[in-house]
C-alpha cells in the first residue's frame, strides 16, 4: 500500500503526457486542416479561372476570326468595284478619243 502514492503519480504523469500529445496532434492537425483548405480553395479557383479564359479566349477568337473574314471580303469587294470602275472609266476615255 505504501507504494500505491508512487504508482498514481506515474499514471498522472502518463495521463498528463498523454493529454499533452493529445492537445499537440489536435493543435497540428487544426493547423494542418486549415493551410490544406487554403491550398485547396486558391488551386480551385486557379483551375477554374483557367478554364474560363481559355474558353472565353476560344470563343473570342473565334468570333473575331469571323469578323476578319467578313472585314476582308467586303474589302475585297470594294477594291474590285473601285478597279472595274477605274478600268472602265479608262475604256470609256480611250474609245472616245
Amino acid at each position: 500500500m505504501s507504494d500505491d502514492w508512487l504508482e498514481s503519480d506515474d499514471e498522472y504523469s502518463a495521463t498528463a503526457h498523454n493529454n499533452t500529445d493529445d492537445r499537440e496532434f489536435l493543435a497540428l492537425q487544426r493547423i494542418h486542416g486549415t493551410i490544406g483548405y487554403r491550398e485547396g480553395v486558391i488551386a480551385g479557383k486557379e483551375e477554374t479561372m483557367q478554364e474560363g479564359f481559355d474558353a472565353g479566349y476560344n470563343a473570342g477568337f473565334a468570333k473575331s476570326l469571323n469578323l476578319g473574314i467578313s472585314a476582308g471580303q467586303a474589302t475585297v469587294q470594294k477594291l474590285l468595284q473601285q478597279k472595274l470602275k477605274l478600268s472602265s472609266e479608262t475604256k470609256t476615255n480611250n474609245d472616245s478619243q
